[in-house]
C-alpha cells in the first residue's frame, strides 16, 4: 500500500472535515447540535459587549445617568451570565460525556479493522505508522476538531454580531479589520505545514522510544531483562532516540517559533494602530463623540480578533485534515480477503478436509519462496504432523491454512471449495489454534477461554468442560473466586499468575471452547516436562478424536499417535507418510527420530 503525497486544497480540507463531523453526528448528534448552540449565544455576548461601552458612556449624557448606567450594567450582565452558563454546561457536563461515545465508537471501528487487514500490509513498516497514528488519533482528533468547530462558528457567531453594531457606526472599520488578518493568515499557513512536517518527522522515533518503555512495562520481558544484561542496550536506545527526537527540535522548531513571533507583532502592530488613529482624526474633527470612539475602537479590535482565530483555525483544519485522511485511509481500507456477499459462509461441522494444490508463498520482505510448491490433503478426521528443522516453513503453511496470507501461486481448498470463495470471519471461525507463544490476557480465566464476557450457567458449563479436557480444571476449581479469577495481577489484588506449562492447558481450553472442525497445535507441549507432555499428547487426541488435527511438533515420539506425517525442509515437502512407512524408507525424519532416541537413553 504505497503512500502518495498530499496535496492539501480547501476541497481537501472541506471533504476531510465534513467526514468527520458527519461521523461525530451519527455517534452523538447532541454534540455538534450543542456546538450551534454555543456559537448562536457567543455571537450575542459579542454584540452586548460592544455595545456596552458605547450605552454605559453615554448614559452620562441622560438626564437620570445613574439609573442609566445601572440598567446597562444590569442588561449586560443577565445576557453575559446566560451566555457562560450555557457555555459551561455544555462544555463541562454534556461534551465530556459525549466526547467519550464518540471515541469509543471510532476506537472500536479501528480495533475491528485491525483485525481485518492482511498481515501483509500490517507487517509493512509505513502502514504500521500511519495505523498507529490512526489509532492514537482515535482518542483526541474527533473531539480535537470538533473543538475547533465550536471555535470557529463562536468566532463566526461573534464576527456576525460585532459586525452588525460597527457596520451602522462606521462601516469602513469594517475594512480595517480585515487588513492584519489576511497578513496572517500568510503566515500560519506556513507555521501549519511545518509544524505537521515536524510532527511527521518525530514519529518513528517516538515509537521506539514507547517500545522501550513497554519493554520495562510489559510482563514477558520481566525474566529476560533481569537475568541478561540488557541494561545498557535498552538504554542506549531510548537515548538515541530521544537523541533524534531533539536533534529534530533543534533543526526544524526554531524556523516555526521565527515565524509565530514575526506574525504576532505583525498583527498586534497593524490590529490597533490604524483604526486608533483614524477613529482619533475622526473625535478631533468631531466627526464621532467619545462613546461612539471607544465601541469602535474596541469593536474593531474584537472583529480584528475574532477574524483572525477564524482564519487562524483553517490552518488548523487543514492539520486535522491530514491527520483525517490518514485516518480515512485506515478505515477505508480493502483487505483483499474482504468479506462480500457471494463468498460462501463455513458451516460448522465436526471436522474438515483441506487440500494445498502446488502452493508457493514468500513474505514482501523476502526474494525467495518460503513454500515451494507444497502439495498435501488432509481428509476429515485425519491427524497428521508436520515436522522439520526451525525455518522449513512449518509455521508459514499453518498461516496460509488460517488464511492469515494468500499464497502466490496454487491453490487451497477447504471441503472441496476454493478458500478465495470462502467468508475469512467464517473460515477462521472452523480452525482452533494452540500457538507455542500463547498469550493469555489481563482478563478472568473464563474469559480468556471463552474470549467473550461469561454470560452465564450455559457459558460456564461450556467452559468447566474445556478446562477438564485441558486438564486445567482441578486448580481453577480451588480458586476462590474460580472462572471469574483474573490472570495476572495487574489490574486485581487477587489475580494469579499461571506457569508455562498451565498457560499452554489454557491454550488448549481454549481451543477445545471453540469447538471448531480443525485444530491445529504448533509445539503446543514446548513447556511441558516429558511426563507431563506425555498425558498431554493422550489427552490432546483423545479430545481431538472426531476433529482433523494439523500437529507441529520437535518431539518426533508424538508423531507415532498421527494418521500421517509431512517432513519438510527449505519450503518443500521431501517425505510423507505414517510413522513406520517413514522409519522404513530410512530416510531424513528416521535419521531424525533416531537422533532424538538416542538422547532419551
Amino acid at each position: 500500500m504505497q503512500k502518495e503525497k498530499i496535496k492539501v486544497s480547501f476541497a481537501f480540507i472541506l471533504k476531510n472535515i465534513s467526514y468527520m463531523i458527519r461521523y461525530s453526528y451519527s455517534n452523538c448528534r447532541m454534540r455538534v447540535i450543542g456546538i450551534f448552540i454555543i456559537a448562536l449565544f457567543s455571537g450575542i455576548n459579542a454584540a452586548n459587549v460592544t455595545l456596552f461601552y458605547k450605552y454605559a458612556i453615554e448614559s452620562f449624557e441622560r438626564d437620570n445617568p445613574l439609573l442609566f448606567l445601572l440598567i446597562t450594567i444590569m442588561v449586560y450582565l443577565l445576557i453575559h451570565l446566560f451566555n457562560v452558563t450555557v457555555s459551561n454546561i455544555f462544555t463541562n457536563v454534556k461534551f465530556p460525556i459525549w466526547d467519550l461515545k464518540i471515541k469509543n465508537g471510532l476506537s472500536k471501528i479501528l480495533y475491528d479493522k485491525y483485525i481485518s487487514i492482511d498481515l501483509s500490509d500490517i507487517n509493512n513498516a509505513d502502514f504500521y505508522n500511519r495505523y498507529v497514528r490512526a489509532l492514537n488519533e482515535a482518542d483526541q482528533r474527533a473531539v480535537l476538531i470538533l473543538n475547533t468547530l465550536q471555535y470557529f462558528l463562536s468566532n463566526l457567531f461573534s464576527v456576525l454580531g460585532i459586525v452588525s453594531v460597527v457596520a451602522i457606526l462606521n462601516p469602513i472599520l469594517i475594512l480595517f479589520s480585515i487588513i492584519p488578518v489576511i497578513s496572517s493568515t500568510f503566515i500560519n499557513m506556513k507555521i501549519t505545514k511545518k509544524r505537521f512536517d515536524y510532527e511527521m518527522a518525530l514519529t518513528r522515533e517516538n515509537r521506539k522510544a514507547d517500545y522501550i518503555k513497554r519493554i520495562f512495562s510489559l510482563p514477558q520481558f520481566r525474566e529476560e531483562i533481569r537475568t541478561h544484561d540488557y541494561k545498557e542496550l535498552l538504554f542506549h536506545k531510548y537515548s538515541s532516540s530521544n537523541e533524534e527526537i531533539i536533534n529534530t527540535i533543534k533543526t526544524k522548531m526554531p524556523s516555526i517559533v521565527r515565524i509565530s513571533v514575526f506574525g504576532a507583532n505583525l498583527f498586534s502592530l497593524i490590529n490597533y494602530s490604524i483604526p486608533a488613529v483614524y477613529l482619533g482624526w475622526q473625535v478631533l474633527d468631531r466627526i464621532i463623540d467619545i462613546g461612539n470612539f471607544t465601541t469602535l475602537l474596541i469593536g474593531t479590535g474584537n472583529l480584528s480578533s475574532s477574524l483572525f482565530y477564524m482564519v487562524i483555525l483553517i490552518p488548523q483544519m487543514a492539520e486535522h485534515s491530514l491527520f483525517v485522511n490518514n485516518l480515512r485511509e485506515i478505515l477505508e481500507y480493502k483487505s483483499s480477503m474482504e468479506s462480500t456477499e457471494d463468498l460462501k459462509i463455513v458451516q460448522k461441522e465436526k471436522n474438515h478436509s483441506i487440500l494445498l494444490d502446488n502452493v508457493s508463498f514468500r513474505y514482501n520482505s523476502s526474494a525467495d519462496n518460503i513454500l515451494k510448491n507444497i502439495s498435501l490433503r488432509i481428509d476429515k478426521g485425519e491427524k497428521i504432523a508436520l515436522v522439520g528443522e526451525n525455518g522449513a516453513g512449518k509455521s508459514t503453511l499453518i498461516k496460509l491454512i488460517l488464511r492469515l496470507y494468500d499464497p502466490q501461486s496454487g491453490s487451497m481448498y477447504l471441503d472441496e471449495e476454493n478458500y478465495k470463495d470462502l467468508d475469512v470471519s467464517s473460515l477462521r471461525k472452523e480452525i482452533a489454534v494452540v500457538y507455542q507463544d500463547f498469550q493469555a490476557f489481563a482478563f478472568s480465566i473464563g474469559e480468556n477461554v471463552l474470549t467473550k464476557e461469561l454470560g452465564g450457567r450455559e457459558d460456564e458449563d461450556k467452559v468447566w468442560e474445556a478446562l477438564r479436557e485441558s486438564g486445567l480444571s482441578t486448580k481453577i476449581e480451588n480458586l476462590p473466586d474460580k472462572l471469574y479469577t483474573p490472570l495476572t495481577d495487574e489490574f486485581e489484588e487477587n489475580g494469579i499468575s499461571f506457569s508455562g506449562g498451565e498457560n499452554q492447558k489454557l491454550a488448549i481450553a481454549r481451543a477445545m471452547c471453540k469447538d471448531a472442525g480443525v485444530i491445529i497445535m504448533d509445539e503446543p507441549s514446548s513447556s511441558l516436562d516429558p511426563l507431563s507432555e506425555y498425558d498431554m499428547y493422550l489427552q490432546m487426541f483423545n479430545m481431538c478424536r472426531d476433529k482433523t488435527l494439523i500437529l507441529i511438533s520437535h518431539r518426533l515420539y508424538s508423531t507415532k499417535m498421527v494418521d500421517k506425517i509431512y517432513y519438510m525442509e527449505s519450503g518443500s515437502i521431501l517425505e510423507c507418510g505414517s510413522h513406520e512407512e517413514l522409519m522404513k524408507q530410512n530416510g531424513k525424519y528416521a535419521r531424525m527420530y533416531h537422533i532424538q532416541a538416542e538422547q532419551y537413553r
